[in-house]
């Protein structure tokens, strides 16, 4: 009886194996078909935004060949960036500029308006209200398509001039017994940990924290935000009564401006029920020490920066959009910027810069570089001519056009 059933038991044990493969085989191609087909739903998603996005200016996108195409409304010009080079979205402009960034910071869209590479694939609107909903789309298509969980809000935070995000130091700073890098780590690990929190919180109100130019914003989901000076942000209060929780402003001066009310208060408000409160108030405490950490090092730091550094680091926040970086490269200086999307400098030798130049107003706003005597001492990739001038202008209220000039002489006087 035993062998009669063993017989029996013999074909079902053979077919196991290829049934088992056949099913693993269907499943892993299940979970592709869905990636592919929830990515492109997402497409669909966004295509059907561009629309109305800056009245279509935008056009449509598509995957081609293994790309990501966005073709311009015109129908002559496109850009493209292979789809292995997504980064993440980021917010460039609260409420008018976002941009997907390319992974290391590389130069990989391709964009023929200017016929040559930049390193992000921006969309703008100037006084819209539709721009979260295309960057939750678009880090939603990332997310999908690639595999990977981008955060939705991953803040471009600076705090640590010395130390911008995405720069590792490995050795603390002289002199001053502090690791950046450890410091930076804490602050963007508390930062993300109550992005990832807060975005719950009130059936979605907020859309998370931003810490850029040396404010901190929070957005929320109706296209309004309060934003603070990093430094006036001083204590975290939790009211149980109310189920809500304040991270308040030092010496409970008005230092939040809110959008919503177009006026100033004494402290962030974050709602939270009763079963979230304590853990809104931990996420919040964590992330207000490790950013006064930050602040208190990159104060002891900023008096130890090289010229060429601090130059720089002021520099995004005078313009971001246009100033890029300083560089020193052999006998030359190459002060870099953008302009229209494409990627430019304006070049000039170290002894014209110590010798050979004066540093003028233009007006409120604007300074710039001359030649003496009328000479042309630049040379710039923009015009592939040479320039008598170099141009510095802002259009941002708190950017110290004095401060500027004085790193700016600090700088040349150290070449």
């Amino acid at each position: 009886m035993d062998i009669a059933i063993a017989k029996k038991s013999a074909p079902v044990r053979k077919l196991l194996a290829p049934i088992v493969f056949v099913s693993y085989s269907t499943f892993f191609l299940s979970l592709c078909t869905y990636a592919q087909t929830n990515s492109t739903d997402i497409l669909n998603e966004i295509n059907k935004h561009l629309q109305f996005f800056d009245k279509g200016y935008y056009g449509r996108m598509e995957i081609k060949d293994g790309f990501l195409v966005n073709y311009f409304r015109d129908g002559k010009n496109y850009r493209k960036i292979k789809l292995t080079d997504l980064n993440d979205v980021k917010l460039i402009v609260p409420n008018e500029k976002i941009a997907i960034t390319c992974k290391q910071n590389t130069d990989c869209v391709f964009s023929t308006f200017t016929n040559s590479y930049h390193n992000e694939f921006a969309f703008s609107e100037t006084g819209g209200n539709n721009i979260h909903k295309l960057r939750t789309l678009l880090t939603e298509f990332i997310s999908t398509y690639t595999g990977n969980n981008f955060d939705r809000y991953k803040s471009n935070m600076n705090v640590l001039e010395s130390n911008p995000a995405g720069k590792q130091q490995n050795e603390p700073q002289k002199n001053t017994g502090v690791n950046s890098t450890v410091l930076y780590d804490n602050l963007k690990n508390a930062f993300d940990a109550f992005n990832a929190h807060v975005v719950k919180l009130d059936g979605g109100r907020y859309w998370g924290l931003e810490v850029k130019d040396g404010y901190l914003y929070s957005y929320y989901g109706d296209n309004k935000y309060s934003k603070a000076k990093l430094e006036d942000i001083d204590y975290v209060s939790a009211n149980k009564q109310y189920n809500y929780v304040k991270l308040g402003c030092a010496g409970n001066r008005k230092c939040v401006y809110s959008t919503i009310t177009g006026s100033y208060h004494d402290y962030f408000n974050f709602n939270s029920g009763p079963s979230t409160i304590d853990q809104t108030t931990l996420l919040l405490n964590n992330f207000l020490t490790a950013l006064k950490a930050n602040l208190n090092a990159a104060a002891t730091n900023s008096t130890q920066q090289k010229p060429i550094d601090a130059l720089n680091a002021y520099l995004k926040i005078y313009n971001s959009g246009t100033y890029k970086n300083v560089v020193v490269e052999g006998n030359d200086v190459l002060f870099h910027f953008t302009s229209f999307g494409g990627n430019y400098y304006s070049k000039i030798s170290k002894q014209n810069l110590k010798n050979n130049i004066l540093i003028e107003d233009v007006n409120h706003n604007t300074f710039r570089i001359k030649c003496k005597n009328n000479a042309s001492c630049f040379y710039s990739t923009y015009d592939d001519e040479m320039k008598d001038h170099f141009q510095f202008f802002t259009y941002n209220p708190q950017a110290d056009k004095a401060k500027l000039k004085a790193l700016l002489e600090a700088f040349i006087a150290s070449l």
